[in-house]
């Protein structure tokens, strides 16, 4: 829990230097958005230094850092997680960049298009961190069951994670849905940009079960060290379906910001399908075995 504590209490630090800094108050000087990016810059750096300092002196993690240096790390194992990590690296940043094509092509259509997308991908952003979490979770728990010999728990494991996701972005689904008007609201008193963004929110709400269930399949392939085709799956999903799809249907179609929605949700629910079927054949392969 202090882990968890420390990024709140960083997320906390953030919000009164973006009062400090945008608005200039006590002093400082009013920086605009300018002091928004001073404000993260500063307090992710202060978190880091925190948990650092606390990861150094915590008693339940004096085993594992007591008397490390750079001089004693060793070479494969340092090589083993490169060779983990790098297709994870190289995932999240393809995933990401389709997110981000997507709010260029926003801007192409119109400023109230791009608000209207931004309105929409935070509220689909808070929703998906729950399914992030149980992803992290699940990842950890099969880690154990695989560590432990227990490979039959694998796939119980998994699908209970799945399971438990289906039900949770189930709920969310409803709220986007039916609270969209309201979400919106909550964001910017225009009417265009909110009739938008409620049109918008409708589409996240048709792809929030395929959301969920793509991050927690791929944290549980990442749990059985099983990296490289599930990247590649989603970078597929990502660049050969949601960007062409999003891009045919908003500018040729003449579908405009629906289209790159929509394009969105195709690409979220052809990665669910395909790393849940490479979770299935990998929990099969190794029960039988």
């Amino acid at each position: 829990w202090i882990p968890t504590f420390i990024m709140l209490g960083g997320v906390v630090l953030n919000i009164a230097l973006n009062a400090l800094l945008i608005q200039g108050r006590l002093g400082f000087p009013a920086m605009g958005l300018q002091g928004a990016g001073v404000a993260t810059l500063i307090s992710r750096c202060v978190v880091a230094l925190v948990l650092w300092g606390w990861m150094i002196k915590a008693p339940s993690m004096a085993q594992w850092m007591r008397g490390e240096t750079l001089a004693k790390i060793q070479r494969p194992i340092f090589m083993a997680l490169l060779q983990l990590g790098t297709p994870v690296a190289f995932q999240h940043l393809l995933e990401m960049g389709v997110f981000a094509l997507g709010a260029f092509m926003m801007g192409w259509i119109h400023a109230d298009a791009l608000a209207a997308h931004q309105i929409a991908f935070t509220c689909a952003s808070t929703t998906f961190m729950f399914s992030l979490s149980l992803g992290m979770a699940a990842s950890i728990r099969v880690g154990q069951a695989l560590g432990a010999g227990e490979v039959h728990r694998v796939r119980r494991i998994g699908f209970l994670a799945m399971g438990h996701t289906v039900l949770i972005m189930s709920a969310f689904a409803i709220v986007l849905w039916m609270q969209g008007p309201t979400l919106a609201g909550w964001f910017v008193d225009s009417v265009k940009v909110t009739t938008l963004a409620v049109q918008l929110l409708t589409v996240a709400a048709a792809f929030q079960v395929f959301d969920g269930l793509q991050v927690v399949a791929i944290c549980i392939l990442r749990g059985m060290q099983d990296v490289r085709i599930p990247a590649t799956l989603a970078i597929l999903a990502y660049w050969l379906v949601t960007a062409p799809l999003g891009y045919v249907l908003a500018f040729v179609a003449g579908m405009g910001a629906m289209g790159i929605w929509i394009g969105f949700a195709s690409g979220l629910a052809v990665a669910a399908m395909g790393l849940i079927g490479r979770f299935h054949l990998l929990a099969v392969r190794d029960a039988s075995q």
